[in-house]
């Protein structure tokens, strides 16, 4: 064991030479047939907590592989868990503990298929269901890091382990709940019909303490949200009865500005995800005016304008204005056009006549977004009016809503496709300030009247209204 630790310990120091030449006499020690032995040794009885943390990472780089695993006698392998699990037990240091759980994810995998493994079972238990938080604490986190590896092997106790799971979330540990709220995420793949009312039964709680996590920990919240997204996956209704708690909870977390952007972006994600998989929900329930209620407002977030036009319109961009525009378009893509437009209309009105430039900016990039999912009824109902607008913005003296505008102009010629051309003529025209000429053919039957006008980008627009509304004018050529 000396010589071992030894080792490890000179691989800690900050000397190149000295961690070279530690380093090549660690691959010999790893080839002698008691190196496992040692390893273990080193684990349980250093005085060194970097020390112990290293003989843990190794044990469980080299134990994790089934080929090393089998390759011990099996009196050994029951004295190694036996081991791991006492040390765990005893062991301070949240970070050692970290490695220790993962060391004993490794050797759960190749023991709990056959359960071969009770003890852990049994260790599980005991502490997850011990008086003191602690205990309670370092339970629940041990099986948080088995399940990243080996949910399909805990499937069988999934239903005893939700049971534990309805008594920690009452406990006043915030990170207690978080690492149950993360064992429930890893196994909700191996999520079953039997296990559907058990988990149903335990969302109540895990909005209540993902709410109460936003306060503590925003990170972990955003994390924890990642359970939504699991669940939405699953093939078993799980979710359905909660969607409107859900949707709930993530806009008040993406409406509170006190939050940071991770997170606010990490809940609209989640509605967006629920709009695409479940989204005779969320028109069953009635969530889009509520939706669009935060939404909308979002998108009129002030900020910097190079930082606006670098990131803001980017598809790589995580702000939460560019999440906010992603769930309007999916919203568009996935509803019937009428369940959106219906209410989106109504914001859109009011912030198109606004003196906030910001909220004129709102205006445009709703509209914008629109254009994909509702093409056909925009084409069919709003395009006259809407191009009046746009035309409006481009014109305006102010930059934020003049690009606002120009990016609209863009999704609208890259989704009306039949106005491409002429989309581009209004924008042409607008920029410049001057009337543009324009020269179309049209035909009705055998007649063909070629005509040659002067026209500002009102006429454009109401140009591009009748084109779509008399689909017996083919347009023949556009000449500036």
């Amino acid at each position: 064991m000396e010589n071992m630790e030894s080792v490890l310990a000179r691989l800690l120091v900050a000397d190149n030479n000295v961690i070279q030449q530690a380093t090549e006499e660690l691959k010999v020690l790893l080839r002698e047939p008691g190196a496992v032995e040692q390893l273990c040794a080193v684990l349980g009885r250093s005085s060194s907590a970097q020390v112990r943390q290293y003989a843990a990472v190794i044990l469980r780089k080299r134990l994790g592989k089934a080929r090393q695993w089998t390759k011990l006698d099996q009196q050994f392998r029951d004295s190694l868990k036996q081991e791991i699990l006492r040390v765990l037990a005893g062991e301070q240091e949240r970070f050692i503990r970290s490695a220790i759980a993962q060391l004993v994810g490794a050797v759960a995998r190749h023991e709990l298929p056959g359960n071969q493994w009770p003890a852990l079972l049994e260790f599980l238990s005991q502490t997850m269901l011990a008086e003191n938080l602690p205990d309670k604490e370092l339970g629940v986190y041990t099986l948080a890091i088995i399940s990243q590896s080996c949910s399909e092997q805990l499937k069988p106790h999934l239903t005893s382990l939700l049971t534990m799971f309805t008594a920690l979330l009452t406990t006043p540990s915030a990170a207690i709940h978080f690492q149950v709220i993360q064992a429930m995420t890893n196994m909700a793949p191996v999520l079953g019909s039997d296990q559907l009312t058990g988990y149903q039964s335990l969302l109540p709680a895990v909005l209540t303490s993902i709410s109460g996590l936003a306060r503590t920990d925003e990170d972990q919240a955003a994390e924890a949200l990642d359970l939504v997204d699991a669940l939405v996956d699953q093939e078993v209704a799980v979710l359905v009865p909660h969607v409107p708690a859900v949707v709930e909870l993530c806009l008040r977390l993406a409406a509170d500005t006190e939050m940071g952007e991770p997170l606010r972006c990490k809940a609209l994600h989640c509605i967006d995800w629920l709009t695409r998989l479940k989204k005779k929900v969320i028109t069953k329930h009635k969530l889009v005016e509520p939706i669009l209620s935060v939404v909308v407002p979002i998108l009129s977030t002030h900020v910097d304008e190079e930082e606006e036009e670098e990131d803001e319109l980017s598809e790589e961009s995580n702000s939460v204005v560019t999440a906010s525009t992603r769930l309007i378009d999916s919203l568009a893509i996935n509803l019937p056009p009428e369940k959106l437009l219906t209410p989106l209309l109504v914001h859109v009105q009011r912030l198109l006549v606004s003196e906030d430039e910001y909220e004129r900016k709102a205006a445009f990039l709703a509209l914008a977004m629109t254009a994909e999912g509702c093409s056909e009824r925009v084409r069919t109902k709003h395009l006259a009016s809407w191009l009046q607008h746009v035309c409006q913005g481009i014109t305006h003296p102010s930059t934020v809503v003049r690009n606002a505008a120009l990016f609209t102009l863009g999704q609208f010629a890259e989704h009306l496709q039949t106005l491409l051309f002429l989309l581009l003529l209004v924008g042409l025209a607008a920029v410049s300030g001057q009337p543009q000429r324009y020269r179309y053919s049209s035909s009705r039957g055998n007649t063909r009247r070629p005509s040659q006008h002067e026209a500002t980008p009102a006429d454009y627009a109401a140009l591009a209204a009748k084109l779509e509304a008399n689909r017996w004018i083919r347009i023949a050529s556009f000449h500036i």
